[in-house]
């Protein structure tokens, strides 16, 4: 052997020994976090390869895994949806299956999948498809968030599926939404059965959220029989306010009925709301105005009885700021009356300006006469500055 030779012979030795010692502790962790440092500044090939460094020369480390599954997601920014970006979250899960990170893996593969396939490789399609049958739940909801946005004619049916088989609320609300996508009468009657049946309230809510943007009478219809059910005060509210947006003015009855029995508060007000933008007839609001449970739900039927500005709103304005028992409500309405400018409106503030036994109410009944500023208001202020008051 030459010198030359021995001394390579020596140096490789002394390399092989250095490689097989365990990097310490502290090593490692300023390796890891340098790789991670390149990640976070989008310099994927010096990130990809500091991370598979770290991989090969701390192959105990605890953070292995975390390495090695950001190593492929490096890969994967620098060949978008590749075959090797494929091929190298398919070998973490195979190196690593019980990494935090699996999961996260397996929906990479299924979109880098979806999009081979679309890019004409159908090998990759059936690779999906085994992914879907085998994999957790969110990896069956990436692979319909694929199928979706490929439109793909399984969709559907593997929507609904999985809605009647799935336990997590988390995962039935991000299903419910997806369906909203979808037209037809068998939607439209899933959408209602999760709207009224899920055991998770979320999931009604997402349920009645969905249905509210679905057009055409079939949905519509099934908001008022989620109105009309024993539902979740949540749930009621929600399906109201939609029907405030999709029904007609036929929903008033129902809507009013609501608002004047509903214990709930925030359910008869939705009501309110809702008859309001559905043009609710007098009628029907001096009904809430009169008999609601909730002061709240009272006043503001007035308030929308004030917008109609007609004759027949006026006269329950007045009835209502001179005779009700409740000050809050004779306030509401004369603060009301202050939109109508005529004679009938000016005589009963000055009424009520004079005689109320409520200061505050008083107070505002000056205040109304003020606003309208008619010669018959401005008489009446005058009169009040000679009179008692």
């Amino acid at each position: 052997m030459t010198r030359k030779s021995f001394f390579l012979g020596l140096f490789s030795a002394v390399l092989a020994l250095h490689a097989a010692r365990p990097v310490s502790a502290q090593t490692a962790e300023q390796a890891y976090a340098e790789a991670n440092a390149l990640l976070l500044e989008g310099r994927w090939a010096d990130a990809s390869a500091a991370f598979a460094a770290f991989v090969r020369h701390s192959p105990g480390h605890e953070r292995v895994d975390d390495a090695a599954y950001f190593r492929c997601t490096a890969d994967d920014r620098l060949q978008p949806a590749s075959e090797a970006s494929f091929a190298c979250f398919e070998n973490f899960l195979r190196s690593y299956p019980r990494s935090n990170y699996a999961e996260a893996a397996r929906t990479d593969l299924v979109r880098i999948g979806t999009r081979l396939a679309d890019g004409g490789k159908p090998v990759y399609a059936e690779r999906v498809r085994a992914l879907r049958e085998t994999g957790d739940e969110e990896v069956t909801l990436a692979a319909i968030q694929a199928l979706f946005e490929r439109d793909d004619p399984e969709t559907l049916p593997l929507l609904l599926g999985l809605l009647d088989r799935s336990r997590s609320p988390e995962a039935r609300v991000r299903l419910v939404y997806l369906l909203s996508e979808f037209d037809g009468s068998q939607v439209i009657a899933r959408l209602q059965a999760a709207a009224t049946s899920d055991p998770s309230t979320a999931v009604q809510v997402a349920a009645v959220r969905a249905l509210s943007s679905v057009e055409g009478a079939e949905a519509a219809e099934a908001l008022r029989l989620i109105v009309r059910g024993r539902s979740d005060a949540d749930v009621l509210r929600d399906a109201i306010r939609a029907l405030g947006q999709r029904g007609s003015l036929s929903d008033v009855p129902l809507l009013a009925d609501l608002a004047v029995r509903s214990e709930v508060p925030p359910v008869a007000l939705s009501a309110v709301y809702a008859m309001h933008e559905l043009g609710a007839e007098v009628r029907d609001l001096a009904r809430v105005a009169r008999s609601a449970r909730d002061v709240d739900t009272r006043r503001n039927a007035l308030m929308a009885l004030a917008e109609k500005g007609d004759p027949d709103a006026l006269a329950v304005l007045v009835e209502v700021a001179t005779t009700s028992p409740e000050a809050q409500l004779r306030r509401t309405a004369v603060m009301a009356l202050a939109e109508f400018k005529d004679d009938a409106s000016v005589e009963a503030l000055s009424r009520v300006a004079r005689g109320d036994a409520d200061t505050e109410v008083r107070r505002t009944a000056v205040q109304a006469l003020g606003m309208i500023g008619s010669p018959a208001a401005r008489a009446a202020l005058r009169g009040l500055v000679g009179g008692e008051e």
